[in-house]
């Protein structure tokens, strides 16, 4: 954590601080050097944060771009607490903490969203987890090819694709598929919001939670 006392201008960092930042523990910071880690479009949100601390007593808790001493770039979230004593800031502690690796996975899940999103072949996500496996995800050309809306499709097991005249044995492949948690590929005829048919060729693949158990099917 850190610590900054208002009345002598002294700003402590633990050596955790120092770590992230990529400097020796001797390293004595003042104000304006800390200021200084924070990436330049990032640094008026703190500054300002700051101030708002010491001048209303507002706390405040930021996600934040630092480029450290080795010229890393690196996320963290600080936070800062003011303790005021007759109505004046006299104060401020907080907490420093590398969130590097969640904002990296947090890109990549986005990275792969929006190109789940703007695939050209249908996609569909369905729950595992929950009772008679709904779906919680379907793309744009899923909904193109399909003529359902996200608002039909989502939470009803794909089922509704079936018709009168989707074999059995199609579908037996995809129970298959769903009870043995393994990737099966079929043909089946489907049916649109209006009716009418179209061939489909699926491939169901199941998904792991960190677990190791099965959490969703793609499809």
């Amino acid at each position: 954590g850190w610590e900054y006392d208002c009345l002598t201008d002294e700003l402590y960092w633990t050596d955790e601080v120092h770590r992230i930042h990529g400097v020796d523990a001797e390293f004595t910071p003042t104000v304006e050097d800390a200021l200084s880690f924070y990436h330049p479009e990032d640094r008026p949100r703190v500054r300002g944060a700051i101030d708002r601390a010491i001048e209303d007593g507002e706390p405040y808790d930021l996600e934040l771009r630092i480029v450290t001493a080795d010229d890393d770039l690196r996320w963290v979230r600080v936070q800062g607490r003011p303790t005021r004593e007759d109505g004046e800031t006299v104060r401020l502690r907080g907490t420093f903490q590398d969130i590097t690796e969640r904002k990296e996975r947090e890109q990549e899940l986005r990275l792969r969203t929006r190109a789940m999103d703007e695939a050209g072949v249908g996609i569909s996500i369905a729950d595992a987890t929950e009772p008679d496996t709904p779906l919680v995800y379907v793309n744009d050309a899923f909904t193109d090819m399909t003529g359902y809306d996200r608002e039909a499709a989502l939470g009803a097991n794909c089922r509704f694709l079936q018709g009168a005249e989707t074999t059995e044995a199609a579908v037996d492949v995809i129970r298959d598929a769903i009870e043995h948690e393994e990737t099966r590929t079929t043909e089946l005829l489907n049916y649109r919001a209006d009716g009418t048919p179209f061939w489909n060729e699926l491939t169901v693949t199941p998904v792991a939670a960190p677990d190791g158990e099965t959490s969703h099917f793609i499809g």
